[in-house]
């Protein structure tokens, strides 16, 4: 059987947790084989995991058929760069979904995200690409969320929200049911939402506030 070479794009805080989590997920998954730290730029000489799994940077990077990506980036502006520098590269992207995550019935998932340790995600759901689920959050049922959106740790999305593109979460937002999201907004930690939220804002509190 050939396996799945994943490679993870970041080495920064961010990278070295989905290091861990790509790890769990190898210990029961034996079709992958993690195979290293794609680095554009950054002096990780303190971070043995980084300097001993090194491939170097991007651009001198050829992948292979069996070759895949993990895009560890929690900013939207840096996943969207990355995302860009590997446009002509033919690249295979991996859904890294840790295991001690719940993904229930009728679950659609794109390419390219990445679901952290205990998140839970219910029922009769749709999720694009490149969405990060940061540790410990939950997604109710009959939700849709587009792509690009990075949801911090412990974010409560209940049922039937709508989420558009390139959002940023701070942790610990919580998004009241039937609510819709626009897109590139950037919603500060702590933040409940009552109301809709359209595009393009800076929202925080609670009850939530949006501001340009």
């Amino acid at each position: 059987m050939n396996k799945k070479n994943i490679f993870i794009y970041g080495a920064g805080g961010f990278g070295r947790e989905v290091y861990c989590w790509l790890k769990d997920v190898e210990k029961i998954d034996h079709s992958i084989n993690f195979s290293g730290f794609l680095v554009d730029m950054g002096d990780f000489s303190k971070y043995p995991i980084v300097t001993n799994n090194y491939v170097g940077p991007v651009a001198d990077w050829e992948p292979r058929q069996n070759d895949y990506v993990i895009i560890a980036a929690g900013f939207i502006d840096a996943k969207l760069k990355m995302i860009k520098n590997l446009q002509d590269k033919n690249v295979n992207y991996f859904n890294l979904i840790h295991p001690t995550a719940i993904l229930g019935l009728n679950v659609e998932i794109g390419q390219g995200n990445i679901i952290c340790p205990n998140c839970v995600l219910t029922t009769d759901i749709k999720i694009k690409d490149f969405n990060l689920f940061n540790v410990g959050v939950t997604v109710g049922h009959d939700v849709r969320i587009g792509s690009y959106n990075t949801f911090s740790s412990h974010n409560d999305i209940t049922g039937f929200v709508t989420v558009g593109n390139e959002n940023y979460f701070g942790s610990r937002v919580s998004v009241a049911p039937k609510k819709s999201i626009g897109e590139r907004n950037k919603i500060s930690a702590g933040s409940v939402i009552f109301r809709n939220i359209k595009s393009d804002l800076m929202v925080m509190g609670n009850p939530s506030k949006s501001f340009k």
